[in-house]
């Protein structure tokens, strides 16, 4: 699935799989259908890289920022239902609770933080690390969060006040931390390393993926298969009774950023430097489904012209015809002439309803040269910007001949 105009940074199933959010380096979060690879919503609220998000009841879901901020979305509201105040650096990562009653995050201000998510009770502070902390994740019976740092300390904080801590010093930078149903805890580093503990963090295997930092993590239900990725390291399936890789999903630019596995663990979400969502079939490393980009050549306008390749990073958002009103974006469908923000039927933000451009090959031409945040301040479309001029050309002249309102 195309439409982020960056890295896709983040990502998280929702709704019991019926969406999927990501966050991405263009500082925008796109809320996705799975089934047919379309986004239903662009948000905008962060004023950078989104780092995190995570999945909370229903169709809400929680983002952490570059900025700072984190903010709780439900609905089809296009601003935050609730926002969290209180870091003073990026947010690493967010986790929910068991109850799904508390958000936990972690940030580079060294802080872990616990917010009540059914009161407007200020934060309790759980930890203050000695370096940045990267990964977070809540022990499955909600008795303790795991935390690691980029010192390489792994800490298990008790949650109930009374008992002291566990940690340790494993002496490189932690990315991901996972804590597995059997009581497991897996950790992927900068070093290229999976680490498997107990629950009192004693070691109990250490399987060296060997390509290099590991950004990610993810395992399988059954706990028998760990999924990671990394700077220089293809999406990997290994077998965490003796450490061998199952297979490797090849495809995917690098560095791969984000993966998460679905509830069931048979699919498995990918994102990362490319700018392109994956959805893979864990079991066997196959792409699952068809590609988003794969529509029947007859339902696609001039389908064989160069223009319409290049649309595909658009086409998630935005239809060509009268009847494409069921996407993030408007319709193109009689887009030359048209003034900015004046279609019928479509929420554009206020910002765009006031502006006088009018479309044209050459304010189209604008847009994506200059970028929508520069030319069309207070859109919710996510950055993108066309360099090649080729491509641009193709993109305008194909445009022209398929938003043609007919007579």
């Amino acid at each position: 699935m195309r439409g982020h105009g960056g890295p896709v940074k983040a990502l998280a199933i929702i709704n019991g799989g019926r969406r999927l959010v990501t966050g991405s380096f263009d500082s925008t979060l796109i809320v996705w259908d799975p089934a047919n690879g379309s986004a239903h919503r662009v948000l905008r609220f962060h004023g950078s890289t989104v780092n995190a998000v995570v999945g909370l009841d229903r169709d809400c879901f929680a983002s952490g920022g570059e900025d700072g901020r984190i903010a709780a979305w439900c609905g089809t509201a296009d601003r935050p239902q609730r926002q969290f105040d209180g870091h003073t650096a990026p947010i690493s990562q967010l986790a929910l609770s068991p109850d799904r009653r508390h958000l936990a995050s972690v940030s580079f201000d060294r802080s872990l933080r616990l917010w009540p998510l059914d009161t407007e009770a200020d934060p309790r502070v759980l930890d203050t690390a000695a370096a940045p902390l990267g990964a977070l994740a809540f022990m499955p019976d909600g008795s303790g969060i795991v935390i690691g740092g980029y010192d390489g300390a792994v800490k298990l904080i008790p949650l109930d006040g009374q008992a002291q801590p566990a940690s340790l010093m494993l002496g490189t930078p932690i990315n991901a931390v996972v804590a597995h149903a059997d009581g497991r805890i897996m950790t992927a580093g900068a070093d290229g390393h999976i680490r498997v503990f107990d629950r009192t963090l004693r070691p109990l295997a250490d399987h060296d993926v060997g390509t290099g930092p590991l950004t990610t993590l993810a395992v399988t239900p059954d706990g028998r298969t760990a999924a990671t990725a990394g700077m220089r390291t293809q999406v990997t399936l290994v077998d965490l009774d003796t450490g061998k890789t199952r297979f490797e999903i090849l495809g995917p630019g690098l560095p791969v950023w984000t993966l998460a596995l679905s509830e069931d663990g048979s699919e498995l979400w990918t994102g990362g430097q490319d700018r392109i969502v994956r959805r893979w079939v864990t079991a066997t490393g196959k792409p699952a489904g068809r590609d988003a980009d794969d529509t029947p050549s007859e339902t696609i306008p001039l389908a064989n012209h160069p223009g319409a390749q290049v649309f595909k990073a658009c086409a998630a958002c935005h239809g060509v015809t009268a009847g494409d009103t069921l996407k993030a974006g408007p319709t193109l469908a009689g887009l030359f002439g048209r003034r900015i923000g004046s279609l019928a039927g479509y929420d554009f933000s206020p910002a765009l309803r006031g502006m006088s451009i009018v479309w044209t090959p050459e304010t189209v031409s604008e847009l994506f040269t200059r970028g929508p945040l520069a030319y069309t301040p207070g859109t919710k479309m996510p950055e993108q910007r066309i360099t090649n001029r080729a491509d641009l050309a193709a993109l305008v002249e194909w445009l022209g001949k398929v938003t043609v309102a007919p007579e």
